[in-house]
């Protein structure tokens, strides 16, 4: 179940950990070189380190859920307390897909709301998702909420140590959830600051939840034919469908998705590829796997298009596959979906916009006009044009022509005149939302 980490020296097996920060080491030797070069500097207890990572994250959220407009008081009032913004309390956007001001308030009104639906809700996926358009809360309110049912769960979760956690089921369950919680906070300040020592912060949060839950799912999995009273709905049978199991497998998720944010690509790549096989290829797994191979695609057509076009081609077939409703057409040169159920299905058209970047990387730049065409069209029906999302799909318009006209030009197609699009796999909380996969760029801005 737990991860094998790697030795911040030389890249090995880890066998060791540093106790304060958990980073792994090969042997000792190494750990005692490690400390007396960089590593005395840089080391941070995990709430230090927290602390850090939020300090530097939340005003950067907070300034991208400002809306112009609304956020300075025009005529715009609080869609929970009727109450209009103030400079110590402005109304700031909840990054769903409502337009206009149906949907801004105070943060401090939109945390209570989803703290009491929280309170008698039976599935924690729909807590985040606005009453009015169904779709996930996103950005400043996301982060702010996680950190508030993160304090309501376990206060003292980063503190807590493996083994006081693990002294007593209820609390273990609690401070897994608590760690859940501000690794998603994490996740969403860590895609804004865009610093590797951030995303390392919700690795080792999300570490730490694995520690918590592996020894309970172990222990439970010894015990022949036996289940708990909490687990009525799981299938001895498959113990891929016990809650247990189900917390490890969505932890891998997220942190395949911060190891792509910190491009180690080929370790995201393994991890997802065990979680698909491991989900029996269900599609949260292929999806995530085949943005992981975007990822990687993207950087490399800098330096090896040859590289960047067979990630690109794997990450094609496995987008079709999802289109297909799970039949795989390696042969197929195109998929026809009906342009009307794309442009209503918002994970239609978040998987179309990810097949338009993985032909454009293989050259095929008339069927990704196409299907990024579908793609944006869908983002401004469903989201309107000022959402993350739809102004994602218009930047991968754009790159996909700088990309056909340097193909034009330069026979190796070496190079890109507008960059890279921005990363796919900065998925959000929910792995299992695809409509939110895309959702990189935190500014929800509405008009």
């Amino acid at each position: 179940y737990p991860l094998q980490l790697t030795c911040e020296t030389c890249g090995a097996v880890a066998k060791f950990r540093c106790a304060r920060c958990g980073v792994g080491y090969c042997s000792r030797a190494h750990q005692r070189a490690a400390w007396h070069t960089n590593h005395k500097q840089s080391c941070r207890s995990l709430d230090d380190a927290v602390r850090d990572a939020l300090d530097r994250g939340l005003p950067r959220l907070q300034a991208l859920a400002l809306v112009p407009g609304v956020s300075d008081n025009n005529g715009h009032v609080c869609w929970i307390c009727l109450e209009p913004g103030t400079a110590a309390s402005p109304l700031v956007s909840g990054g769903c897909g409502c337009r206009g001001g149906a949907t801004v308030g105070h943060v401090e009104c939109f945390v209570a709301a989803l703290q009491a639906r929280r309170a008698t809700s039976s599935r924690e996926s729909t807590v985040m998702r606005c009453p009015t358009c169904t779709q996930q809360f996103f950005g400043y309110v996301r982060a702010k909420a996680n950190l508030a049912f993160a304090e309501d769960l376990d206060p003292d979760h980063l503190a807590r140590t493996v083994a006081d956690a693990a002294a007593e089921r209820s609390l273990a369950d609690r401070c897994q959830l608590a760690l859940f919680h501000t690794a998603d906070a994490l996740v969403d300040a860590a895609r804004v600051t865009g610093q590797d020592a951030d995303h390392v912060t919700a690795l080792r949060v999300s570490q730490k939840r694995l520690d918590v839950l592996v020894p309970y799912l172990r222990a439970r999995e010894k015990r022949s034919g036996s289940s708990d009273d909490d687990d009525d709905d799981d299938d001895a049978n498959d113990s891929n469908k016990s809650p247990a199991r189900m917390m490890v497998l969505e932890t891998y998720s997220r942190m395949a998705s911060t190891l792509s944010s910190l491009r180690r690509y080929d370790e995201a790549a393994a991890l997802l590829r065990k979680l698909r096989a491991w989900r029996n290829r269900d599609t949260i797994s292929t999806t995530m796997l085949a943005l992981s191979l975007l990822d990687a695609a993207n950087v490399a057509v800098l330096d090896d298009a040859i590289d960047a076009a067979r990630r690109a081609r794997e990450a094609e077939l496995l987008l079709r596959e999802i289109l297909g409703g799970g039949r795989r057409n390696d042969e197929a040169s195109s998929f026809e979906t009906p342009n009307a159920t794309s442009a209503a299905d918002p994970v239609l058209a978040t998987t179309r916009g990810a097949l338009a970047q993985a032909l454009a990387l293989q050259g095929k730049f008339d069927e990704a006009d196409r299907e990024n065409g579908v793609s944006l069209d869908g983002a401004r029906r469903i989201f309107g044009p000022a959402h993350g999302v739809t102004l994602k799909f218009e930047r991968d318009r754009r790159w996909i022509a700088a990309l056909r006209a340097r193909r034009a030009s330069d026979a190796t197609g070496n190079g890109v005149t507008d960059g890279p699009p921005a990363s796919l796999s900065e998925t959000t909380r929910e792995a299992r939302d695809l409509r939110d996969n895309n959702n990189n760029t935190t500014a929800s801005r509405k008009k």
